[in-house]
């Protein structure tokens, strides 16, 4: 991929890893996990649906649904669950060019001043290419992409209507989603001209799980982390939103309290007291906006939220606040809708 065809907000990493030989042979390595099913429109030059899988390296592919019969048959089983589960509701992006990104590691700049902060993302992007009936991702690119809170958020909450359900073969298990979003990578006018929008995937880092891409878990510790670090904000500017008295619900009391064992604190109901002596080490990095909590000698634990709590109080804080959803959201936004039945009949590829 040239330096040019990256997105504007897209800051590519100096040194980038050796992955050409792979990725020009992807198709040697047998996807392991789906993604994500959708389709585009014709201003991305045919009207196509795409399935996003991920191989046992982490790195991300696409291809025409066309030949969905190549999958293996549990990816296949997933597909046909998705479709079910959703009513066969698959997104349609009407975009003239896409980036699709695996994203790592999130970091929020401290000290910033105003409420809409922006947040850097780490991770790998591809840009998706037509060739004929076929599509191709480049080779993907090491680097950070800079989006502000409001946008995340919006995303997030907009990437929701199209989680992509994996399933559950396991009796009586839980669906395992992979959640998505959608977001400006570019100015405020070349995103209205279908322009920057980048298919956010926050996944486990690579060196963990390449390979899994059920990510309920990350999305939500996300939406708490961002949302905690507003609440502080809002506190500092003597804002009367509702967020500043609100106890935000936590995503994992578990992981929370075993977070807080490891501090040296004893749990009895809502209330962790740090025994005599102890030190702050905490061993979950993704719970950054709870810092604050290890370094005090008594903690009222706050409760676990469902996931739909989250995102409601998510939705309830975007249109609280002034501004917000951003005009560069808001042109997101009209990129995408639900394809119809119409135009699944008129488009989809044979089975």
């Amino acid at each position: 991929m040239t330096l040019s065809k990256l997105p504007k907000f897209f800051a590519p990493s100096d040194k980038q890893p050796t992955r050409p030989i792979r990725q020009q042979a992807s198709s040697k390595f047998e996807p392991v996990a789906l993604l994500d099913n959708f389709f585009t429109g014709r201003s991305f030059g045919q009207h196509a649906e795409w399935i996003l899988t991920t191989d046992q390296y982490g790195e991300l592919q696409l291809r025409s649904a066309e030949y969905r019969n190549d999958l293996p048959s549990e990816l296949r089983a997933q597909l046909a669950f998705n479709e079910v589960a959703t009513g066969g509701r698959l997104r349609l992006l009407n975009v003239a060019s896409l980036h699709v990104f695996r994203t790592q590691y999130i970091n929020q700049p401290t000290n910033m001043a105003g409420l809409n902060d922006p947040m850097c993302l780490f991770g790998t992007i591809y840009e998706v290419t037509l060739y004929g009936k076929d599509s191709a991702l480049l080779s993907g690119v090491e680097g950070t992409l800079t989006v502000s809170r409001s946008d995340l958020l919006n995303g997030i909450l907009d990437g929701a209507e199209y989680v992509f359900h994996l399933g559950n073969r396991n009796e009586g298990s839980s669906d395992l989603p992979c959640f998505n979003c959608l977001l400006p990578a570019d100015r405020v006018e070349n995103v209205t001209r279908g322009h920057g929008g980048v298919l956010t995937y926050p996944l486990m880092p690579l060196d963990i799980e390449p390979g899994n891409t059920h990510n309920e878990a990350i999305i939500l510790q996300l939406i708490y982390d961002v949302l905690s670090s507003l609440q502080k904000d809002l506190i500092e500017e003597g804002s009367d939103n509702f967020l500043t008295t609100k106890v935000i619900p936590v995503p994992s009391r578990i992981a929370l309290e075993e977070d807080l064992r490891v501090n040296g604190f004893t749990i009895n109901g809502d209330i962790a007291k740090r025994k005599r002596g102890a030190d702050a080490k905490s061993q979950i990095p993704l719970l950054t906006a709870l810092v604050d909590l290890f370094a005090a000698e008594l903690v009222r634990l706050p409760p676990e939220a469902k996931p739909q709590e989250l995102l409601n109080l998510a939705a309830q804080v975007i249109s609280s606040i002034p501004g917000w959803p951003s005009n560069t959201s808001l042109a997101t936004n009209k990129l995408c809708a639900p394809s119809n039945q119409a135009f699944r009949e008129k488009h989809r590829h044979p089975r």
